[in-house]
Parts: C-alpha cells; structure tokens; sequence
C-alpha cells in the first residue's frame, strides 16, 4: 500500500471526490450499488475542462453510465489491486457468529478462490495467541474450508485467520463474544402492535437467546397443543382468557417453574381474569390512564388499563405481572442510530434476565463485525477495531474491507487502456506527492501528512467502491482534485 501523504500546501490545493452513481465529495450521499465511471469522468471534464489532468483509482467496471464511452488526454488509471496477475490464491471471507456459546466448538467458514491446485497453511490466533495450525490442500477455483473453533473462557475476542502459501500470507479478522450458554425463550402477543415488534427486534438482537414468536392475527385464533415447559421462559403479552384453548398450558409452565412475564396490554379485567388467577388471588378495577412509573431513577409514562397501586409486580420468584403497554416508546431515538442509554432496552433486558435467572448487565449490540461503509455504531468509514462506551462498558467491535470485492473482481484493463495505456497499480505508488508530482511535471517533492482512502461496501458483488483523482491546474496557480 503506498504511503498516502500529502503536505498542508497540496491539501488544500487538493479536493476530493468519490464516485458511484454520480460524483460527490462525501461518499454517504452516493449509491454504493451503481457505478457511473464513464458519466463521472465526462462531468469532472466538463466542469474544470478537457486539459485537467485526472487520476482515477478505479476497477474500470461501469454499471450505470448514460452517456457513451468518450475518450479523453490527461487521464491517469490507478489499479486498486497488488498487481494485475492476482496472487495465486485470495482469502474472500470468515463467516463465524459474532456470539457463540463458550466452551462448544463452532465451525468458521473459510472462503478461498485459488488460480491452481496447492497446500495451504491455516492459523487462527485468538487474541494474538495461536490456538489452531493445520495445513489445507485446496484445489482450483472457489470454495470453502470449515475450521472448527473451540473458544472456552467468557467475554469479547479478537479472532485473526492467516493462509498463507509457499510466498505470502493473507489475514483476515473477526471479533466475537462467548456466551456462558444460549436460553429458548417463548413469546406469545394477542394481537399485532409496535410493541410486539420492538421487543422482538430487541430480543433477536440477543444472540445467546433463541425465541419462538406466536403473534394471533385475529380474536378467533386460539393457542393450542403448545408445550411451555420446554423453554427457559415465557413472555406473554396482550393474552386474553380466549386465546386459550385450555388453561392447562400456562398451568403446566407455572407446576414446572418456567418464569412468566405477562405484560396485560390493552386486556379489561373481565378478559384476563381466569389468567391472572393463575397467578395472584387480587382482584383488579379497570383503570384506562396514564401513570407515572421509576425505573432506574428514570420517571417514565406508562398506560396502563387495570387499576393496580404497582405497575410492575413480581409475584413470585418466577412471575411478574406488568399492567401496562407502549413501552416502546422509551427507546424509539435509539431507531434514529442514538447508541446513548436506552430505557425500554434496558428494562427488557432486565425481564429477559429475570426470565433466564441471568444477572448480566451487558450492552448488546446488533452485531460487532461491519464491512465498511455499512451503518456501524460510531458511523466511523475507517477501518480497525473501536469501542462504543456506555454505561460504563467497553463494547469492541470490527470495521472491515469486504475482501471478495477487492480480490475476487475482475479488473476491466481493456477499458482503463481506452484512456491512457500506461497504467499504475496502487502498490507501485511508494509516496502519493512522488506520483502527483510526476503527474504535474514538477521535480519538487514535498514533505507530506496522511491522507486514507476508504472503500465503501457495495450491495452488488462485482462492484467496488471507487475513488478517483482529479488534478488540474490554471496557468500559474493550479487546482488538484482527487476523488
């Protein structure tokens, strides 16, 4: 990878713009599943003239162009790729879950394209320590190696995979999280509501927890030869008396110990009594109102529909009743990218945690390995591992190049030859002023800072996100522009 560096002076004669559908100088506003080369070379002319000098970092795939190939002097094609006769072999990708159960072994999927039948040497480091060597006899062509992996202690992990051939070495990394076991949680809604869809969004973010969901689409519809004892816990929410066909079902899970949150929603007293009265001997009025309701020293809005003194209650060591409903309102920021506290995660992660008897307090991320310029939880486009702190927790996760979009896609030369047939490839450009100053004409190399170039992910796998250069200049004062 060449040294990009540019001194003060050059960046700002220097502007940038990436490209996919169109140009622009934030690669956020484009789309990353189309490429308009040829239509974003012809506007970059149009806009600073046919003698502007313009690198263009490019696979030369065009997708999206409307206006036909034209031919320009000035334009300088840059190979994004080691050199044009890839190596022998590519690592593409490592599919391993980002949570797995400690102490069972998981299988990692290893993605290999080969030029030739050859050995291969496979390590997997697990926090810069090796705890896996074998060597692997791939033959040509794409496919798939399975590594089974044992990670035994608890907590976050870095994974690193190396292949390496008689010649060079490919890595490729991960990060993930063992989980002391994984829980099978039932939940059961009366009927269909945004609060039966947050929490089962919240939930399938947990990936220690594997839930069944019985959402009843209408008041016909009936539970039935259903066996609850078979789960680590129940959520019940907005079930009616009607719902069942027998009660013996809820009555089987409470003999067994299974714990039960019941959340009684929109439900009147008259519908729900035979429920409740598996659980308490109260009898409750209905009450239609909104009440106030603390939950970590946080004074919160709850509607409730039963006159009861607590809004939640815990019954017993293994029942809770909670008498009210919306609370997915209190996290509805977090659906606009807010990572700070969120309430309604945190209280059903504390009934979930009181379901599988769990006194964990983790902050759970969706995932924690992004390719680039996928929506990340600090909306970073560089790459490495980062930390999202919160709540006083150090959570990692992994911004990546997707590796089979770079290595696995054909490079069209034939079309980067249309403009200039002399062509670079980026690991021949050992300092990016050396190169510019090449470009320009000038002898003078000046001392340079860092510049990164970012490779957005694409939707559709033959693109590649792609970065040109365009440098240009007037009479004695000249103007750079690189995208």
């Amino acid at each position: 990878m060449p040294d990009l560096k540019l001194s003060a002076n050059e960046s700002e004669t220097l502007k940038v713009f990436y490209f996919a559908d169109t140009i622009s100088k934030k690669s956020s506003l484009l789309n990353p599943q189309y490429t308009a080369l040829f239509d974003s070379i012809n506007l970059i002319k149009s806009r600073f003239g046919d003698s502007a000098k313009t690198i263009v970092i490019s696979d030369f795939n065009d997708n999206y162009s409307f206006l036909p190939f034209k031919s320009y002097d000035f334009i300088y094609p840059v190979i994004p790729q080691s050199d044009y006769s890839n190596p022998v072999f590519s690592l593409l990708d490592v599919k391993y879950p980002d949570i797995v159960q400690s102490g069972e072994v998981e299988q990692a999927e290893v993605k290999i394209y080969s030029k030739k039948n050859e050995d291969i040497f496979v390590k997997v480091y697990q926090n810069n320590s090796l705890i896996l060597e074998k060597k692997e006899n791939i033959k040509r062509g794409l496919q798939s190696l399975t590594i089974p992996l044992f990670i035994e202690k608890e907590g976050f992990h870095s994974l690193r995979f190396d292949i390496s051939s008689r010649n060079e070495v490919q890595s490729f990394s991960r990060i993930i999280q063992a989980v002391p076991q994984f829980y099978r949680i039932m939940f059961i809604c009366g009927r269909p509501s945004p609060e039966y869809v947050f929490l089962k969004r919240f939930i399938e973010k947990i990936k220690w927890i594997r839930a069944d969901y019985f959402l009843l689409k209408s008041s016909e519809e009936k539970i039935k030869d259903v066996d609850l004892t078979k789960y680590s816990g129940l959520i019940l929410m907005d079930i009616k008396d009607s719902h069942f066909q027998s009660l013996s079902t809820i009555e089987k899970a409470i003999i067994k110990k299974i714990p039960i949150f019941y959340e009684t929603g929109l439900c009147k007293y008259h519908e729900i009594k035979n429920i409740l009265g598996l659980f308490t001997n109260h009898i409750y009025n209905e009450e239609f109102k909104e009440k106030k309701f603390i939950f970590n020293n946080q004074e919160l809005l709850v509607k409730t529909s039963l006159a009861s003194k607590e809004i939640i209650q815990e019954i017993s060591e293994n029942i809770k009743i909670f008498f009210g409903f919306e609370t997915w309102r209190w996290g509805f920021s977090r659906e606009f990218g807010d990572f700070s506290v969120n309430l309604f995660e945190e209280f059903w992660q504390n009934q979930i945690n009181f379901l599988i008897k769990s006194k964990s307090k983790n902050i759970i991320l969706e995932k924690l390995n992004y390719v680039i310029g996928e929506q990340n939880p600090l909306n970073t486009n560089a790459t490495g591992i980062f930390f999202l702190q919160t709540n006083g927790q150090k959570i990692p996760f992994l911004v990546y190049t997707n590796l089979s979009e770079i290595n696995l896609k054909e490079v069209n030369i034939e079309a980067a030859k249309k403009y200039n047939s002399n062509i670079t490839f980026l690991n021949q450009i050992k300092e990016i002023s050396t190169f510019i100053n090449e470009i320009r004409g000038q002898k003078k190399v000046v001392q340079t800072e860092i510049l990164e170039i970012n490779f957005r992910k694409s939707i559709i796998s033959i693109l590649i996100m792609i970065i040109s250069i365009v440098l240009f200049f007037f009479s004695r004062d000249y103007l750079e522009i690189k995208g």
